[in-house]
């Protein structure tokens, strides 16, 4: 934070059956009036998309032709996390860094 103390942890997005090809839905950080806006989701049970299982608490269950103990190899799977300027900007506003 900007006192130099550590925020709260903040949750990422997950969703089922996360491949190469994975596109999760995009949300704008602020409204036509510029006013910020936030993801609905369903808190009994955290999902955004009841369908694909896309959630805010980051589980993921990886397809399973990835999964490289069903293909006898040894190959790591890396996740790749992005995080869009805009979000970044705000993020700027309240703290001094982050770690993943």
């Amino acid at each position: 934070m900007s006192d130099y103390s550590l925020s709260p942890a903040f949750d990422i997005r997950g969703i089922n059956n996360l491949s190469t090809n994975t596109v999760f839905t995009n949300y704008s950080l602020y409204d036509e009036f510029n006013n910020r806006s936030y993801i609905e989701i369903d808190e009994s049970n955290y999902l955004i998309d009841r369908d694909t299982l896309e959630n805010v608490k980051g589980v993921i269950r990886i397809q399973e032709n990835l999964n490289p103990i069903a293909t006898n190899s040894v190959t790591p799977i890396g996740l790749n996390i992005s995080i869009e300027s805009d979000v970044l900007n705000e993020l700027k506003r309240y703290c001094r860094g982050f770690f993943l």
